[in-house]
């Protein structure tokens, strides 16, 4: 018996008037399955590595945090050695949203589109990490669904770069006062600042002024 064959009609511009063209084929019902399964496999690839790599930056926004808000928070540093050590073991295990709720307490911002911004990070790390399947329309079965999906999870990275970037400044500003103040510390302190340089290629730490200015 003849395998099923699937009847496809594609419609495309002509190159010359660009008027629909109608071209018709079939093919084998198998082959069609294979090639719908083959977009799915593709665009939940790109999902996959979305998801991981959003992740990745959330979790590299809270490390930063994590490192910089014992010297600048209050109850820090700012209350002497045993309350930097008490708020740092604190922190360890905070999940970003306490982490962030912290972070507004150090800084002396008025309300308003920063703290928005912070809200929507925390929202976009919790939906990513608890309620990815409560997204509407989603499907890991539909090629299209997948693809919508994978656009989300591209505008959620967006979403945490200005966060991301600040964190990390906030990072390497730490450091170099704690360069400054405790020369002590001066080898592991710099082999911290060369990571940080490392993964902030456009940003540089200048100790003094070439021109001696």
């Amino acid at each position: 018996m003849d395998e099923p064959r699937l009847a496809v009609r594609v419609v495309q511009p002509s190159v010359r008037d660009k008027t629909p063209t109608v071209i018709s084929c079939s093919v084998h019902k198998a082959d069609t399955i294979a090639m719908v399964m083959d977009a799915i496999n593709t665009n939940l690839g790109e999902v996959h590595r979305r998801i991981g790599r959003n992740l990745l930056r959330f979790q590299q926004i809270e490390f930063a945090l994590k490192f910089a808000l014992p010297y600048i928070h209050p109850e820090g540093a700012r209350a002497g050695p045993e309350a930097l050590k008490n708020f740092r073991e604190g922190m360890e295990f905070k999940p970003l949203g306490q982490v962030v709720k912290a972070l507004r307490k150090s800084i002396d911002l008025p309300t308003g589109l920063f703290d928005v911004k912070l809200k929507d990070v925390v929202d976009e790390r919790n939906q990513l990490v608890h309620h990815l399947f409560e997204l509407p329309g989603i499907d890991l079965m539909n090629p299209a669904a997948l693809s919508d999906l994978a656009d989300y999870l591209d505008r959620q990275y967006e979403i945490a770069a200005e966060l991301f970037t600040f964190s990390r400044l906030l990072c390497g500003a730490t450091l170099l006062a704690l360069r400054e103040s405790r020369p002590g510390l001066y080898p592991e302190l710099e082999a911290a600042r060369e990571r940080l340089e490392a993964s902030l290629p456009e940003i540089a730490f200048v100790d003094e002024d070439p021109k001696g200015t």
